[in-house]
């Protein structure tokens, strides 16, 4: 397929990433269903709070997609065949790179708080990361990234050994260096997700009431799960992508038992990262997305939108 068959598919993906704004305007009828989904009211004054906590987080997260589209665009063009698999896959791997940056620098240094001005949040009892993000999404985060380093390793190994990449022949040291470096970059997504979903939970909270600061939880907890979606996504596509270019290249299915194993291998470990990570992202009990931290946080309280009551 042509570049711009690549590039169109990998819009898409990121059009399909920020569904509230899609990168230009608020979508209203999906706003309306992000908030059904919540299972909490959503009175007027919240209103511009949760849209700006949105917006900032599905606007960088765009900013890193397209920036990703271009650059990618741009070395495929420059480095290789443009009607080829490879530079196409590379397209695609770099949407997910670049809306896991976005989603980074959200955290970083978007506005956070409902109401800064209101009085801090004291709870009965600390926060902590597993209150956000689910142990099966968290669990199914290290899986999949492990999952695409061996893949990766075991790419890497039938190469050097069976294709001649030591001396530089064909296409391998571009293959090999894709699995490499997309292993590579989904255990740093990891990492991140980790180290800093850790620090934003401990950001202190403010509000002005409960149903304030639910919401306030609500979006803590989609933007920590979106930061642990990254490496999911990100090892997912990369395992795959080496194993179907990893046939496709001029090595091929190198004879005997060796490659042959090694192919089944990577087969049984991409298809299996795949099923756990539908498995992850399937949706279970009734509120949906948002029923862990409901759950966790909120499990038997009941919002009246006319209360306004202060939390300190």
């Amino acid at each position: 397929m042509s570049v711009a068959v690549w590039v169109a598919v990998a819009v898409a993906v990121w059009v399909g990433s920020v569904p509230i704004t899609q990168g230009l305007r608020i979508n209203e009828k999906e706003l309306a269903k992000y908030v059904a989904r919540q299972g909490l009211p959503l009175p007027a004054h919240l209103r511009e709070p949760l849209l700006r906590r949105i917006t900032t987080h599905e606007r960088w997260s765009s900013i890193g997609a397209v920036t990703a589209i271009v650059l990618s665009t741009v070395a495929v063009l420059l480095l290789w065949e443009p009607q080829g698999v490879d530079g196409g896959v590379v397209i695609v791997l770099s949407v997910p790179v670049g809306i896991g940056i976005g989603g980074v620098i959200a955290i970083l240094v978007g506005r956070h708080q409902f109401n800064p001005t209101a009085p801090r949040v004291a709870r009965t009892r600390a926060t902590t990361l597993a209150d956000y993000v689910p142990a099966r999404t968290r669990r199914t985060a290290r899986v999949v990234t492990a999952v695409a380093i061996v893949v990766a390793l075991l790419a890497a190994s039938t190469q050097l050994l069976m294709s001649g990449v030591l001396r530089g022949e064909g296409q391998g040291p571009w293959l090999l260096a894709q699995a490499l470096v997309t292993a590579v970059l989904t255990l740093v997504f990891l990492v991140i997700a980790e180290v800093l979903g850790r620090v934003a939970v401990a950001r202190p909270q403010h509000a002005e009431s409960r149903l304030e600061l639910a919401w306030d939880d609500v979006c803590r907890s989609e933007s920590l799960r979106a930061l642990h979606h990254t490496p999911i996504v990100l090892g997912v596509l990369a395992s795959l992508a080496t194993t179907v270019l990893r046939v496709a290249s001029p090595a091929g299915l190198v004879a005997g038992p060796v490659g042959l194993i090694t192919f089944v291998i990577m087969v049984v470990l991409s298809l299996g990262a795949t099923a756990l990570a539908l498995w992850s992202a399937w949706p279970r009990g009734h509120a949906g997305r948002a029923s862990h931290v409901r759950q966790r946080l909120w499990a038997f309280e009941e919002f009246i939108t006319e209360a306004r009551e202060r939390t300190c």
